[in-house]
């Protein structure tokens, strides 16, 4: 499933009203986004929890699964940022303890 939303419905879903310029590829990518902008999910759930973050990027299974109102963060493989609940970090691999877990707001990067 491709969802391009932009000021407008573009999915079975009956609002979308205010979520701007984001882009989901996958089963219940971006499902939850309401005015959120800037946001871009490739992968089944990546950034499914996701309500009003900003400018976040999740690509893999479950990327960035409960970040909420995270901002500008990036997720790259399964599972990668799955619990983030801070702004301004970054992750790249396989699920583990220190890719899902990472504090609040230290903008801090994990490879």
């Amino acid at each position: 499933m491709l969802i391009h939303k932009h000021r407008a419905r573009v999915s079975p879903r009956e609002s979308w009203p205010l979520a701007v310029c984001c882009t989901a590829i996958g089963f219940e990518a971006l499902r939850n986004d309401t005015t959120g902008a800037q946001n871009t999910a490739v992968g089944d759930g990546a950034l499914h929890d996701n309500t009003n973050g900003n400018f976040n990027t999740a690509v893999g299974l479950a990327a960035l699964a409960e970040n909420q109102t995270g901002d500008s963060n990036t997720a790259i493989g399964w599972g990668a940022l799955s619990e983030n609940t801070g702004n301004s970090n970054t992750a790249a691999g396989l699920e583990k303890d220190t890719l899902r877990n990472i504090a609040k707001n230290c903008a801090k990067t994990v490879c």
